[in-house]
């Protein structure tokens, strides 16, 4: 193997051999390292291995996080699959702890919060690991943490690679839910995993004695019986227990240890008292009041200054845009609210009258149970934007555009919950109304059709992905000008694909089992907030309309954008 290429990467030496491949140190034409993994030949050929092995290239090129190990490439050398991954120097923590290492608390509380970054992310893509264990965490160098091993990991939307009687993972790492069921999992899966993996590394004995209990004790403590805290300290015993619940929607969403809040709120110019009189004018101010005082020349000459200054004034002066609102009703009902940001001829957003009403929320689908249980919702009435907020309506308010690709029908991406936020301050300034991002209720009440909704159907306005969303099977990778697709009942378009959408509310994994049944506002805190909708980046599982997305508040994404609402 030594000296054959692959994707420009050269094979120089051996690094390791395991059960199912071999992998390699590589170096391409301009000295870039990377890891090449091979499939071993002997497993070649076996169908159901190689699945494995691609998705594991599948999943893995579609995730980029600073704790995710990267995936560059794949293909085959001699007839063996391969993939080319990230090079790492440094060991994973289950060959650590082999070696007698044991880890400190700061460490511990480092690499949680770096997994938990990884996994948040990794759980917004719509992938589940489903294999997190020590040693598939590994430490870098420059002591970061590097989530490794996708191989058994399912995207939402995919077929599973599990077939009837396999049960694939680690068991004294599984959740129960992966013990009864691997072949249904969600994101809480993980999150049960990656507890009991801490417990391990916290006090260096595995979660169960393999040696000593049968693979049907493990199972059986694992549904039924409490982890083993015996050694870990009360601080992180307390951490973790929530995690560590038998029933997965009654884990919390992952927050980073011993979370604060810091005061490190960024000054905005609507947000403090500023004063825009430009400089001149002040020093001018003072010309007037000596020359004043001087001699009557002196008046004349100030008087000119003050002349000069205030033309100054008028030309640099900060213009207000002229904006409109109108209403338009049919009847004597409201039909829809058009707001013009500038002229000749400006740049209008047109919002729809929502009419409020009660709607059967989430699913009770078993892969996805943060979406459920289904549950009666009752939502006021309101205007929500005609499609997601254009690159000309964020330009307008706020003299800036940061989207990757560009044009003013294109929705805004790469934009934060923090920057929507401060968007709608501004246009609130602008305005005097209370824009603002929609409640999840409200959103999915819109995508269902409101009271139009006559047929529950899959997407927003179709059963049918092609006819509403620009997803990973259209989009060629990128986002499309609004309007592309057709509408849904209410008239609103890309409400799945195209840009996940921003939601005022609070990410709860099992929210809906206790949430109000009248305008629910999402929980009082926690540590993302919603997205819903899917994106052009993701397959068709993640554009349904009960799906829930969920992410930081100050990420920034390509994928991410956001509808305006208000209230009536």
């Amino acid at each position: 193997m030594q000296g054959k290429t692959i994707n420009g990467f050269e094979l120089k030496r051996l690094l390791g051999v395991g059960g199912m491949a071999e992998v390699w140190y590589a170096e391409n034409e301009i000295g870039k390292p990377a890891a090449v993994k091979i499939l071993n030949e002997a497993l070649s050929h076996n169908t159901q291995i190689v699945d494995r092995f691609r998705n594991e290239a599948v999943v893995m090129v579609k995730l980029d996080h600073t704790n995710i190990r990267q995936v560059y490439g794949y293909g085959t050398i001699d007839g063996r699959p391969t993939i080319i991954m990230e090079y790492l120097e440094g060991d994973d923590l289950k060959a650590m702890m082999k070696q007698g290492r044991r880890f400190n608390n700061d460490e511990l509380v480092k690499w949680w919060n770096q997994l938990v970054d990884a996994l948040n992310y990794t759980h917004a893509q719509g992938i589940v690991h489903r294999d997190i264990k020590p040693s598939n965490i590994f430490l870098d160098k420059k002591g970061n943490i590097k989530l490794l091993d996708f191989g058994i990991a399912k995207i939402r939307e995919s077929i599973s690679i599990t077939h009837t009687g396999a049960t694939l993972g680690t068991l004294m790492y599984m959740s129960p839910e992966q013990v009864d069921d691997a072949k249904h999992l969600g994101p809480q899966s993980d999150i049960y995993s990656l507890a009991v993996t801490f417990v391990h590394l916290l006090t260096g004995k595995a979660p169960y004695d393999s040696t000593t209990m049968s693979d049907f004790k493990i199972r059986e403590s694992i549904v039924y019986k409490p982890l083993d805290f015996s050694g870990v300290s009360t601080e992180w015993q307390d951490f973790l227990m929530p995690y560590l619940a038998k029933k997965p929607a009654e884990r919390p969403a992952l927050s980073p240890f011993n979370a604060s809040v810091p005061n490190n709120r960024r000054i905005d110019s609507d947000d403090a008292t500023v004063s825009n009189e430009p400089q001149i004018a002040k020093q001018v101010s003072s010309s007037i009041h000596k020359d004043n005082v001087r001699s009557k020349k002196g008046i004349w000459i100030a008087l000119a200054l003050a002349l000069v200054s205030l033309a100054i004034v008028l030309v640099v002066w900060p213009k207000k845009p002229y904006y409109s609102i109108g209403t338009v009703y049919d009847g004597g009902k409201p039909e829809r609210m058009n707001i013009t940001i500038g002229d000749n001829p400006g740049v209008t957003y047109q919002l729809n009258y929502i009419e409020g009403g009660a709607f059967q929320m989430g699913s009770n689908d078993i892969d996805a149970p943060d979406q459920g249980p289904i549950h009666t919702v009752t939502v006021s009435s309101f205007f929500m934007g005609e499609t997601e907020v254009t690159q000309a309506l964020w330009n307008s308010v706020m003299g800036n555009n940061q989207s990757e690709w560009q044009g003013e029908n294109f929705p805004v991406e790469k934009i934060s919950w923090e920057d929507c936020q401060k968007f709608i301050r501004k246009l609130n300034k602008l305005t005097g109304k209370n824009f603002r991002l929609p409640t999840e209720a409200e959103w999915e009440y819109a995508a269902r059709g409101g009271n139009n909704n006559h047929v529950n159907s899959y997407y927003s306005g179709s059963n049918t992905i092609n006819d509403v969303a620009w997803y990973d099977g259209n989009s060629e990778n990128r986002t499309h000008e609004v309007k592309g697709k057709q509408p849904n009942a209410l008239g609103l378009y890309d409400m799945c694909g195209n840009v996940w959408e921003w939601c005022d509310d609070w990410y709860g994994s099992n929210y809906y089992s206790d949430s109000p049944s009248v305008n629910p506002q999402g929980p009082q805190n926690g540590p993302a907030r919603v997205l819903r909708g899917g994106s052009w980046s993701v397959g068709e599982w993640n554009c349904r309309v009960p799906f829930r997305g969920f992410y930081s508040p100050d990420i920034v994404s390509n994928e991410f954008g956001l509808r305006l609402v208000i209230s009536e």
